[in-house]
């Protein structure tokens, strides 16, 4: 993607206030995500000395993220009104994810602001009529 029409379409949404978009086409999918600030919540019920990721609530300024995904198939017709399709893909091309995801027992279950999986290939099939 071509990095000044990227900073065009940042600086657009951050002057609207838009935290994120979808840009969508037949063949790929981009998640758009700009610079966001977020609650952080330390947990209330935590027992002494249990670990934590954080000990008080705080504003997160988060990273931007463009997450890619892309998904070829092929249909054959294998008799009749039988169909096989084939397919592939990539989720996440550029492996952009949240690296700061609370973790434990007493994390912040709702303190998700980014893609949270890394790059995934992945091949499958449908059989249809």
């Amino acid at each position: 993607m071509d990095t000044g029409k990227l900073n065009r379409i940042l600086g657009a949404m951050e002057e609207k206030s838009v935290p994120q978009m979808i840009i969508a086409d037949p063949l790929t999918i981009f998640w758009l995500t700009g610079k966001m600030i977020v609650p952080h919540y330390a947990p209330e019920d935590a027992p002494e000395g249990a670990f934590c990721n954080i000990t008080s609530d705080r504003m997160e300024h988060t990273p931007q993220f463009l997450d890619l995904n892309v998904k070829l198939n092929y249909t054959f017709v294998l008799h009749d009104h039988i169909k096989l399709q084939l397919n592939t893909g990539v989720q996440n091309i550029f492996n952009s994810f949240q690296k700061d995801l609370d973790k434990g027992e007493f994390r912040d279950a709702g303190y998700f602001y980014g893609p949270t999986q890394p790059r995934t290939f992945f091949i499958g099939f449908k059989i249809m009529n």
